[in-house]
């Protein structure tokens, strides 16, 4: 979500500057710095924004400049209006409406440093937040490679443990069931015991140890981050943040399961780049 955008265009003699900048957020979060003679058109810019964005706290500054120094210049249709409506309420209210030229500058908005009032100079104005947007937008694409590159490592580094663990889990139900096996030799040895009672013991244990179901869902999770990953639709944060939920939850059933030392060294392994996926997910829209 992190970007960074810049455009400018003259018209006439003004210079339309745009600058945008985008950090990580969980909605969009727009915050728009603009003329005063632009503020009609804030909606407008909110809406494109907010489709073509979605998501980020997006900071955007539109500023106007003069080619010739940035000269202040009077609005003399703002001064015009400023004069009819005190002479409207001095005429309601039955007082003079004398007002000297120093008083009518204290109001608001009448020195400028743009002559652009139009809507139709408004769509310059537009097309330079656009350009800005679309910079953005590149940058954001350009980053969002890197980090699919580094999510789709991470991916297969859990894959690749997935296989070790699944080489060991036959093995280490083997030495389970001989470590059983040996202390019933001695329990018998020592008194009665009702031998097929503690053999069904025996099956019910290894069953609440048993991890196939685990590894299969965890193999499938896996597969579906990836397949997500590389559709080319533009967010999908939110979905792979969900995906990443389940592959955690087969990874901590897995580690509870285990009741083997290099399993859970394996399984360490895994929740660490998992830590890594959830942390670079943040970044990703």
């Amino acid at each position: 979500m992190t970007g960074y955008g810049i455009a400018e265009k003259h018209i006439k003699s003004n210079i339309i500057y745009v600058e945008i900048k985008s950090v990580n957020s969980k909605t969009l979060d727009l915050k728009i710095n603009l003329p005063e003679i632009f503020r009609p058109y804030e909606p407008d810019i909110r809406k494109y924004c907010s489709k073509h964005l979605v998501r980020g706290k997006i900071d955007m500054s539109i500023s106007i400049e003069s080619s010739k120094g940035n000269l202040p210049a009077f609005d003399l249709v703002l001064a015009k209006h400023y004069k009819s409506e005190i002479n409207k309420l001095s005429k309601f209210l039955g007082l003079s409406s004398e007002i000297s030229v120093n008083e009518l500058l204290k109001l608001p908005n009448l020195i400028t440093t743009s002559n652009i009032k139009t809507k139709i100079e408004w769509s310059f104005a537009n097309k330079v937040c656009a350009i800005a947007i679309s910079s953005l937008v590149a940058f954001r694409l350009k980053e969002g490679l890197f980090l699919e590159k580094d999510l789709i490592g991470r991916i297969k580094k859990i894959q690749s443990l997935l296989k070790k663990i699944s080489n060991i889990a036959p093995q280490r139900i083997k030495k389970i069931r001989s470590r059983l096996s040996s202390n019933f030799d001695q329990i018998i040895n020592h008194g009665k015991i009702d031998k097929n009672r503690f053999e069904q013991e025996v099956l019910y244990y290894l069953e609440k140890l048993d991890i196939s179901e685990e590894l299969t869902r965890l193999a499938g999770h896996l597969a579906y981050f990836t397949k997500e990953l590389k559709l080319k639709n533009i967010a999908k944060g939110k979905k792979l943040g969900f995906i990443s939920q389940e592959i955690g939850r087969e990874i901590n059933t897995i580690g509870a399961k285990s009741n083997d030392a290099k399993m859970q060294v394996l399984v360490v392994e895994m929740k660490d780049e998992l830590e890594k996926i959830k942390e670079q997910l943040a970044n990703v829209l």
